[in-house]
């Protein structure tokens, strides 16, 4: 048994040692910077001590082994860091030697070798050294340049005086796909200004897609009524969208709804036979005219979007079969019913050239169909409230079907 001035000693080492880690942490703290997202690897070298940019002089920058400058929006992400932070402008210098920034185009086997980058990862991947002397960004691709240098941005906005803290960063995605979906169909279409500001924001944190949920909010040329007097964007607005996108590494990828949630459309003169009855939410899927006209916009869409994918929708599509449809789902069943039309419009997008993405609701409701979906479908698993466990995910991979995870604000 310990004697009590023991356990006094005993209790005191322990809670020394608690309040010296404390201080230890908190000092860590203090002095690192926090990268968003957080990067794989991170380093204060010791001994190196800070890299000074006085004040009114101009820093030089270069471009190494990128003869064609293709890593130049990075190098003016850079430029309106240091001109925003320290008040201090960038200019384009030919001789690395001379530039205190360089921004890199390196190869593939020193990011493998000695980043230790996996090479499945090369095409996003950075590193960022600052030293006594040099701000270095290295990368195999521009955009993986382009991700340094969000990254020295961030780095710079923290700086507390006129210094840089010498640091090393290597850093890759976890996910090739990152990014968030934005409904313009319910009465608030952005305009070209705000696009801009929310693709420029969604490249500062390196998410690179953008999913625009548009229903019938485009103008189209073959359906000119469609989306009439709703602020529909028009095909050279989203031109403009797609190429400012492009230039921040963000791909558009439309989300038309091919099943449901089309009132708007089908509330239309023109269109109202395509319902599954009279004021219905779905397309009716007994009825060619349904299959022509996606058709025709499909292939508009998947012309006007570069992307390689086109989302198809297919949500909620709870009307179907309540109408013209009944006596096809009385004979085949709703899930029946619903594959064929998700089959007829998997067949259409590929026709065009498109990888189809889809919601995955109305297969958890009708499960039997997962194994007869294309194995290149990727699904959507849309959730709307928060949960301890979402065993959706569970379902979608044991049918071997890939598949993104979209909560919704209450759940994210």
């Amino acid at each position: 048994m310990l004697g009590l001035p023991n356990i006094l000693c005993s209790f005191f080492r322990i809670w020394l040692t608690i309040w010296l880690s404390s201080i230890s942490i908190l000092n860590i703290v203090a002095q690192n910077i926090i990268i968003t997202p957080t990067p794989k690897k991170i380093d204060y070298p010791a001994g190196n001590g800070y890299t000074l940019f006085k004040k009114g002089k101009e820093l030089k920058l270069a471009f190494v082994q990128d003869m064609e400058g293709k890593s130049l929006h990075a190098a003016e992400i850079v430029n309106e860091a240091f001109k925003e932070r320290y008040n201090l402008a960038t200019s384009l210098e030919r001789d690395p030697r001379e530039a205190q920034i360089q921004l890199v185009l390196i190869d593939e086997s020193r990011a493998i070798k000695d980043l230790k980058i996996p090479p499945q990862k090369l095409k996003e991947a950075y590193h960022l050294s600052i030293t006594p002397n040099r701000i270095r960004i290295e990368g195999v691709t521009p955009q993986g340049v382009f991700y340094g240098a969000i990254t020295l941005a961030q780095v710079i906005e923290q700086t507390k005086d006129s210094t840089l803290k010498a640091i090393q960063i290597t850093d890759y995605p976890d996910f090739d796909i990152r990014g968030i979906s934005d409904d313009i169909s319910r009465g608030q279409v952005s305009n070209q200004k705000n696009f801009k500001k929310l693709i420029q924001r969604i490249a500062r944190y390196k998410l690179n897609t953008l999913m625009l949920y548009i229903e019938d909010m485009i103008q189209l040329d073959k359906y000119s009524e469609i989306g009439k007097n709703r602020g529909a964007l028009t095909k050279k607005e989203i031109k403009e969208i797609i190429e400012y996108a492009q230039k921040n590494y963000v791909e558009i990828i439309p989300i038309f709804q091919t099943f449901a949630h089309q009132e708007n459309i089908l509330s239309l003169d023109q269109f109202q036979s395509l319902a599954e009855f009279p004021g219905a939410t779905s397309f009716c899927t007994s009825c060619n005219l349904t299959y022509s006209f996606l058709d025709n916009v499909l292939k508009e869409i998947c012309t006007l979007f570069p992307s390689e994918y086109i989302h198809i929708g297919g949500d909620e599509s709870f009307d179907v079969g309540l109408g013209f449809s009944r006596v096809e789902m009385n004979k085949i069943g709703q899930a029946e019913l619903i594959l064929q039309h998700y089959l007829k419009v998997y067949n259409i997008a590929k026709k065009y050239g498109k990888k189809v993405n889809m919601y995955g609701d109305m297969l958890l409701k009708h499960p039997q169909i997962l194994s007869k979906l294309p194995k290149d479908i990727q699904i959507m698993d849309w959730q709307y409230q928060p949960d301890s466990e979402y065993p959706s995910n569970i379902t979608f991979q044991q049918a071997g079907l890939t598949y993104l995870v979209s909560p919704t604000v209450h759940n994210s």
